[in-house]
């Protein structure tokens, strides 16, 4: 019986001790979310709720009935407590209209950061043309050369803006199609491009695009160069593509099997306009670039990551 007694006794002094508690966690909060009346209304129920606890349990009343300041205290606690509550619901609204209106203007940037994209593929395509059409009015084959060349890196520009249009993510685009569709607009350039084989070992990753953008225009230049020098006077040609990563790092290789490159030829001598755009490109991304004569011409590209 004593030990009953104890736990009776005991019961209502934690729960005023948890009562407590609360309340001063509810006032605590405020350092979290800036001074709000509710916490001060929830905290004062609470610490009514406690006072209501300790006068009946450790100050009975001796005719059993219930004083006035004693229900005043029981009203109070009510009141306070509603108050508190009507405050965090109308915190909970002002969040809820804060995300909305994030969403929103969420919203409107995507569409007007499309538009803008809809508009560079459009001025692009506007400069592919004119290029095209200055093509087909000359008959010097050097001018044209040059300018097929240069339809072709404005073919790989335009390719990145088409795959923004059509990505929901604005800023990481698959290598895989990508460079699929780059490999393709070069290739299809050629009049012996059927004569040449290749084989496409790509592994489709989500790149930044600004790590995308200057790799589409390397991997152009470089199979630019390669269908322009590596098969002269061959029937049939291969050429090997791979793209991997591997041990934080970007991999890029392209290997034909032609006639290689010339003796003495020193990459970062050369004064070709492409190269030295590889070059350029190549230290923009913090890479290395290897070209080397391997039963045809090897070149291999490695571009450190950062995950």
């Amino acid at each position: 019986m004593i030990k009953l007694s104890i736990i009776f006794n005991t019961i209502p002094l934690i729960t005023i001790l948890m009562q407590l508690s609360a309340a001063f966690y509810a006032l605590w909060l405020i350092r979290i979310t800036g001074f709000k009346t509710f916490w001060v209304f929830i905290s004062g129920a609470l610490i009514l709720m406690a006072v209501r606890r300790v006068v009946p349990f450790y100050f009975p009343f001796s005719d059993g009935s219930s004083p006035l300041y004693y229900e005043l205290a029981g009203f109070l606690t009510s009141l306070l407590m509603l108050l508190g509550i009507f405050g965090i619901k109308n915190v909970f609204i002002e969040r809820k209209n804060a995300v909305d209106s994030l969403s929103l203007q969420l919203h409107e940037k995507v569409v007007l950061l499309k538009e803008v994209h809809h508009r560079i593929k459009n001025n692009i395509s506007a400069i592919e043309t004119t290029l095209k059409m200055q093509m087909s009015s000359t008959k010097n084959q050097e001018v044209i050369a040059a300018l097929q060349d240069a339809v072709c890196r404005v073919e790989s520009m335009k390719l990145i803006y088409e795959k923004l249009l059509l990505s929901d993510e604005y800023q990481d685009i698959p290598t895989g199609r990508y460079f699929e569709d780059i490999i393709l607009a070069v290739v299809s350039i050629y009049p012996d491009k059927n004569n040449i084989s290749i084989d496409k070992e790509i592994e489709d990753i989500l790149l930044d695009v600004k790590v995308l953008f200057p790799l589409g225009i390397i991997v152009n230049e470089l199979l630019t160069n390669i269908m322009k020098y590596a098969f002269i006077n061959q029937n049939q040609g291969m050429i090997t593509i791979k793209f991997f990563k591997k041990n934080h790092q970007l991999n890029l290789i392209l290997h034909d099997n032609g006639q290689g490159l010339p003796e003495g030829f020193e990459l970062e001598k050369s004064r070709g306009f492409g190269l030295m755009l590889i070059n350029m490109l190549t230290r923009q991304l913090n890479g290395t670039l290897k070209m080397e004569n391997l039963q045809g011409t090897r070149c291999t590209l490695k571009v450190p990551t950062e995950d």
